[in-house]
């Protein structure tokens, strides 16, 4: 390798050796009530507990993989992207005949940050140009489909929404129609 490649190698080793936090964020779930704004395949997700009356059907638990080269990013975004995972998810339990998951979490098993990403991309990038620089373009490619694979970890509990318990008002309501159906009833008796 060159001077310069080294040179800068050994300024960027520290970055990769040094340890970041990566954080990596799921799109917005459902509210706790489980209303229409926001679901995903037509299901809602929570990460607790639905409030609403609601039994539990079962278990969902899936890993989803991906792998993730140093120069080009992800390979498969759309397969590994959250909201798209959530989608494919929800479509997966509606044809179940579940209405939700609650208890969700979905766990990118191996995140990195941007800082930890640049320096594989500029490592990589280094490798590349020297393996051109040398005349073997065979290297060059194959160092351009070095990676890493992506995982995660997603799990969470099936439910069906219950009929709404009645409130006070409806058993009123239905008191009501009982008593002037009898009351209709017992005209057309005496007359």
């Amino acid at each position: 390798m060159s001077a310069k490649v080294k040179l800068l190698f050994t300024l960027l080793y520290p970055m990769l050796l040094c340890h970041c936090v990566a954080v990596n964020r799921t799109p917005p779930l459902s509210t706790n009530a489980a209303q229409d704004d926001l679901l995903y395949g037509g299901t809602a997700f929570t990460s607790g507990r639905f409030q609403r009356p609601h039994e539990v059907m079962g278990i969902i638990q899936m890993n989803q993989e991906g792998y993730r080269t140093y120069l080009f990013g992800e390979a498969n975004k759309r397969g590994v992207d959250p909201t798209e995972i959530l989608r494919k998810i929800g479509f997966y339990v509606r044809s179940q005949g579940a209405d939700g998951v609650q208890n969700f979490s979905l766990i990118m098993a191996n995140p990195e940050s941007e800082e930890v990403q640049t320096a594989k991309k500029v490592g990589a990038a280094m490798e590349v140009a020297a393996a051109i620089a040398e005349g073997d373009p065979l290297t060059a490619a194959l160092k351009t489909s070095e990676g890493d694979r992506t995982l995660y970890f997603i799990k969470g509990e099936l439910v069906r929404w219950l009929p709404d318990t009645p409130t006070l008002d409806s058993d009123l309501e239905t008191e009501f129609e009982i008593i002037e159906e009898t009351a209709e009833e017992s005209e057309h008796t005496v007359q």
